[in-house]
């Protein structure tokens, strides 16, 4: 079933590399020529979370049918760089229509309360993609982005490595924090409703500092330190967004600060924790490629992003450039550092098949 997966997989990485780029000429960095280049929210949130997000369910669902849901993502970058930014959309829509419909296989099968939130992050998304394609315009449709993006995020945490704690608890405060992203989500998001879903993304934040499991990861050895860290800083990341969005009008400055405290802050913390573990899921690898070496691209990210938004409130649009492209860097190194460690893992793996260890004991001569 997932043979697939490893031609869909660098296809969906690559539109992270296309979305940088279009970041790139939208942060001022002029002379790509690409029809695609004000196009970088749908291709980040879409192309390439959206693909990727259907190809891991699509792998869960155990059914080759499913990976056509992926591929359809895949095909919406394409119709981007080709220039068919209406045709886009609709591939889009489909790609979320699939999503939804195999998480909510996915929860009648399993009943997990992750896949609930999922389910409802994928509509989430559905609507974002469909409110882009009715107004032509971004700003009614990113706040939909978020909620599809937290809430996905939150229901991985839930399935993997929810406390004993939390489980006690039985998840009141979750649904009630929850409850006001989603309010949020249904009022105007340049009025009443970005105060009502800070204060929900801020409460969320604090829920998952205080319950989520990345706390003990943090006292394990390797991977399982580097992600928990990891993890923990893009929920400080979603804290600082939410305080963001009460501070004042969403506008100039103040919204790139937003969405990229959310986007890179939040969102490829997450990414970059969850990297070494669900690549190789989706590749069907029994293995977990690491190395120290990712620390680097994680401080990149998380230094340049904060001279981002210090540029921000300065408004030194030169040092904002800048820092953009240490942005791009660091994403864009990370995925090409996982790419040789994936290389590495299973070259390892082949020639341990090659050459068993032998287990009998040579003969002791006196």
């Amino acid at each position: 079933m997932s043979k697939p997966a490893p031609f869909l997989l660098p296809v969906a990485i690559l539109s992270a590399l296309t979305g940088v780029v279009t970041g790139l000429y939208r942060i001022g960095w002029v002379g790509f020529p690409a029809n695609a280049a004000g196009e970088h929210g749908a291709i980040m949130v879409g192309c390439f979370m959206g693909t990727l997000i259907s190809l891991e369910r699509a792998v869960a669902l155990q059914n080759r049918y499913a990976l056509f849901v992926p591929a359809i993502g895949v095909g919406s970058l394409i119709a981007f760089l080709a220039g068919f930014k209406e045709a886009a959309y609709i591939l889009l829509i489909i790609t979320s229509i699939g999503l939804t419909g195999i998480t909510f296989y996915l929860q009648s099968r399993l009943s997990s309360t992750g896949f609930v939130i999922a389910f409802t992050g994928a509509i989430c998304w559905l609507l974002g993609n469909v409110m882009l394609v009715l107004w032509n315009m971004y700003p009614v449709a990113v706040s939909w982005w978020m909620g599809f993006i937290l809430l996905t995020i939150v229901s991985s945490r839930l399935k993997s490595s929810i406390s004993p704690e939390a489980a006690k608890f039985k998840f009141t405060t979750l649904y009630l924090v929850i409850g006001l992203v989603t309010a949020g989500l249904l009022m105007p998001f340049h009025g009443t409703g970005r105060y009502v879903m800070g204060a929900g993304l801020a409460c969320t934040a604090l829920w998952l500092l205080k319950y989520d499991a990345a706390r003990e990861s943090m006292k394990g050895e390797e991977v399982n330190r580097y992600s928990g860290l990891l993890i923990l800083t893009g929920f400080m990341w979603l804290f600082i967004t939410g305080i963001f969005m009460l501070w004042g009008d969403l506008y100039g400055p103040l919204y790139d600060t937003v969405l990229h405290s959310f986007f890179i802050g939040f969102l490829f913390s997450v990414v970059m924790a969850h990297g070494p573990l669900i690549l190789p899921n989706i590749l069907a690898l029994p293995i977990k490629p690491f190395h120290k070496l990712l620390y680097i691209w994680s401080v990149l990210l998380q230094g340049s992003l904060i001279v981002r938004i210090i540029a921000n409130f300065l408004a030194e649009f030169e040092l904002r450039k800048w820092s953009g492209v240490l942005n791009g860097i660091a994403i864009l190194v990370f995925f090409v550092n996982m790419a040789i460690l994936l290389a590495i893992e299973v070259r390892k793996a082949k020639n341990q098949k090659n050459n068993p260890v032998k287990n009998s004991a040579e003969p002791v001569h006196s």
